[in-house]
């Protein structure tokens, strides 16, 4: 259930690691590891991973997988950001950043001591990037119905025309007989005023 593999200059954990469905501790700090691989997120019992002290220079979102995770040791290494699925994980507790000092554009350095201020910019990352894919899929729907709406509006303008055109047609045949002509809007089956032209319930 738990797997120690610290100071052994490692520059790489293996994708098996996932394999380790019941791994609840992992630690790996003070190696030279660049990255976590994204097999970690099959982890689904892990809550402590401590990979201080190496040269991580990304993380993986598969991390949103380890929904135990409880502690996230991150310090010292040369991330630039970090997944912000981290900070929607119910069970994070302790999230250490500081060290990293290029991550300045995701989390003020002045915040990346204090575990609790970057689980909370996380959390509001992760959060605002959600409702603006929720905002996104509304406008989608919006812009669907839009085009839907415009097509129907040409093809009843289109059946319109063609019924005017055949009343007319009808009239220059038939002139004494206009006025038994009974014109009728195809779109709604009601008669056509002989003085305007449009329907009556239109």
């Amino acid at each position: 259930k738990e797997l120690n593999v610290s100071n052994n200059l490692l520059e790489a954990l293996p994708k098996r690691l996932g394999d380790l469905r019941c791994l609840r501790k992992l630690e790996c700090a003070h190696n030279q590891i660049s990255e976590i691989p994204e097999e970690i997120g099959k982890c689904y019992m892990l809550e402590d991973l401590i990979a201080h002290n190496n040269a991580l220079l990304s993380f993986p979102s598969s991390v949103v997988g380890c929904a135990a995770l409880n502690v996230c040791d991150l310090r010292n290494n040369h991330l630039t950001k970090v997944p912000c699925e981290l900070g929607s994980l119910v069970a994070m507790r302790g999230l250490y950043l500081e060290g990293n000092e290029q991550m300045s554009a995701q989390v003020p350095p002045y915040c990346l001591p204090d575990s609790s201020q970057c689980i909370f910019i996380l959390k509001m990352e992760y959060e605002f990037r959600e409702e603006l894919q929720d905002l996104r899929a509304v406008n989608l729907e919006l812009e669907y119905k839009v085009r839907e709406r415009e097509e129907y509006n040409l093809r009843i303008g289109d059946e319109f025309d063609e019924s005017t055109l055949m009343l007319s047609k009808a009239n220059r045949e038939y002139p004494h007989e206009y006025d038994e002509v009974k014109r009728i809007c195809r779109a709604c089956k009601n008669q056509v005023c002989c003085c305007c032209n449009f329907c009556s319930v239109m």
